[in-house]
């Protein structure tokens, strides 16, 4: 299937035009088909071969040794992860981006995901704790997003947490988020004021 970017204006629907919408938070999204394409050019025989039915031949199916070998998949994983970012955060000025990263090599995904609800838990209990934010300031929601660093760091598991808050999101210095996680280096962009919410994008490179 092919998705290009199209003027609205351009777009003509019939009335038996079948339309998917998709409303996210503060985006919708409209999808439709030009046209079905009723012709089916193979035809699975076994959870290993399927035949060609153009030319009769019978070939073994390609498999890949995970799913994230499968560009669909990774397609398909980030495109429920945006959508469920702009469910969520559909005011910027109310969320930060954390990123946590380790300074040994650690490659356990769930030992990963453990740490990360104790920070969690100990940047709540902070919050709390402080008396000149507001009480929509002193929890929040959150979203987490785990990525691999890349051969050059061994593969090693980092985070990209997305805290969303009631109100605008409060300022929290570095130097507390480094010593609630504990495990080594955190960052969020540099300059970020009380409302300014965060530009940071998960799957960019983490700041040398």
């Amino acid at each position: 299937m092919r998705i290009r970017k199209v003027n609205s204006v351009d777009v003509k629907l019939h009335n038996l035009t079948k339309v998917k919408l998709k409303t996210a938070g503060n985006t919708s999204v409209a999808q439709f088909t030009a046209g079905n394409n009723k012709t089916c050019t193979v035809r699975n025989l076994s959870k290993d071969t399927y035949l060609d039915v153009r030319t009769g031949e019978v070939k073994q199916k390609k498999k890949s040794e995970s799913r994230y070998q499968s560009p669909k998949s990774v397609r398909k994983s980030i495109n429920h992860l945006m959508d469920l970012i702009r469910c969520n955060a559909t005011e910027p000025a109310k969320c930060k981006w954390i990123t946590v990263t380790y300074e040994e090599v650690m490659t356990d995904g769930k030992q990963a995901f453990l740490d990360v609800k104790l920070f969690l838990r100990k940047l709540k209990r902070y919050l709390a704790k402080q008396i000149d934010i507001t009480a929509g300031q002193q929890s929040f929601n959150y979203i987490t997003i785990a990525e691999p660093q890349g051969e050059r760091h061994g593969n090693s598991w980092h985070m990209h947490i997305l805290l969303i808050f009631e109100d605008i999101a409060p300022f929290i210095e570095n130097e507390m988020i480094s010593e609630l996680w504990s495990h080594g280096i955190t960052w969020y962009p540099e300059g970020y004021t009380p409302g300014a919410g965060s530009g940071f994008i998960p799957g960019e490179p983490f700041p040398e």
